[in-house]
């Protein structure tokens, strides 16, 4: 997560949110849907999730989700359960809105310190940016 690229989202919401470029694999918890896609952005009590394909997910559908690759997902609750999804254009892959279920204490308590740096690195990219706009002036 750079400071440039990280933005935080309220949009009065109960949690804020951060963006996250996190890969994952994902299964749907019947076990008829799996694969890979990105955490798009997280808050504590949710996640934005994009996968690399379309289906059509049922109400409440309950979702595994795992982090791959080099980054440490520790902070990744492993169960969520569907609010909502959609289509994403053309792309043949589909955004879904998912709320955490009963994740782990020692998991929020990392997902609650990963949030917080992604606003103390915005904040500070804001503080610089503003700092070095008002000397070219």
């Amino acid at each position: 997560m750079s400071a440039g690229s990280q933005t935080i989202l309220n949009e009065g919401r109960k949690s804020l949110r951060v963006k996250e470029n996190l890969p994952v694999r994902w299964r749907i918890q019947d076990g008829y849907e799996s694969g890979e896609g990105k955490v798009v952005n997280i808050s504590t009590t949710g996640v934005l999730l994009q996968t690399k394909k379309d289906f059509a997910p049922m109400e409440k559908t309950v979702f595994a989700l795992e982090s791959v690759g080099s980054v440490n997902g520790h902070f990744l609750p492993k169960q969520a359960r569907l609010v909502w999804s959609k289509a994403n254009g053309f792309r043949h892959n589909r955004i879904c809105g998912l709320e955490f279920i009963q994740p782990e204490e020692k998991v929020v308590s990392n997902l609650r310190e990963r949030i917080q740096n992604g606003i103390t690195k915005v904040a500070n990219a804001r503080r610089t940016r503003s700092v070095f706009g008002s000397l070219l002036l």
